[in-house]
């Protein structure tokens, strides 16, 4: 027994030395040596070792998903790695992490053998989107978020990609919300003279996302971000809505058929 922990000390040891550097900043060589540190962690059941090969990992995705060598590992190790940086996602980190996964979206989609890390990247910026919709309504007053929208930061291809995504994703729970978020930039745009362009992109969210909730109005009316909305804004609304009944009856989901059942249809 003394044996065995003996040798998988000094195989952690090695690992940490040898092909991970201590998890200093990447270099080159711990680069091209993260692939043999998150094998054989793996390999040797050294979870301690893993769970700081991943956290390195994720730290510096951008480098290290851009290398081939990482592009060649099995896709269990790419999965595994995509979870590590997916699940820390939150309105602190999700635009850098954003920028970052575009940046390396441009350098993988031109390589032949960036092709096994292709799925993870681009799922991941669909993450980062969908956890931006969460937030939606903080991140339109945070700064680093911001710097995408206006200046010498500005990405309107970004942009336009981020609000396709929105428009696509709308839902009776989450369209107040969005429109709040969506108002609070288009406000801002306006005052501080943003691009035509981008001005022009969030015009066409805000005029889907009222679409959608005057087409929706009886399933958004009794969500809890329904009141958040202002009083002209829902006076507007429920003016305008071609919805009609009782708007007092919360509208009931539609059953899910079984397969025999949507036969007899």
């Amino acid at each position: 027994m003394y044996a065995t922990m003996f040798v998988m000390n000094a195989v952690e040891f090695y690992v940490k030395k040898e092909k991970c550097h201590f998890f200093h900043k990447p270099c080159q060589g711990c680069l091209d040596g993260m692939k043999d540190g998150l094998y054989l962690s793996n390999l040797f059941n050294l979870p301690s070792l893993r769970e700081k090969c991943l956290k390195w990992s994720a730290k510096h995705f951008k480098q290290l998903w851009a290398t081939k060598k990482f592009c060649m590992q099995r896709k269990e190790i790419h999965e595994e790695c995509y979870n590590t940086v997916a699940s820390a996602l939150c309105k602190g980190n999700v635009t850098s992490v954003m920028l970052d996964t575009d940046a390396l979206i441009l350098k993988i989609d031109t390589v032949n053998w960036g092709l096994p890390i292709a799925p993870i990247v681009h799922k991941l910026m669909t993450s980062c989107m969908n956890n931006i919709m969460i937030n939606f309504v903080q991140l339109a007053k945070d700064k680093s978020f911001l710097q995408i929208f206006q200046g010498i930061g500005c990405r309107t291809d970004l942009v336009e990609s981020l609000i396709e995504h929105i428009m696509r994703n709308l839902t009776i729970e989450n369209a107040c919300s969005l429109h709040i978020g969506g108002d609070l930039l288009l406000n801002k745009a306006s005052r501080e003279k943003w691009s035509e362009n981008v001005i022009g992109i969030l015009k066409a969210l805000g005029n889907r996302i009222t679409s959608y909730i005057l087409n929706n109005y009886h399933g958004v009316l009794h969500t809890e971000q329904w009141q958040m909305l202002s009083s002209e804004y829902r006076r507007y609304i429920q003016q305008n809505t071609l919805c009609v009944g009782d708007v007092k009856r919360k509208p009931r989901r539609k059953p899910i058929l079984s397969s025999s059942m949507v036969n007899l249809r």
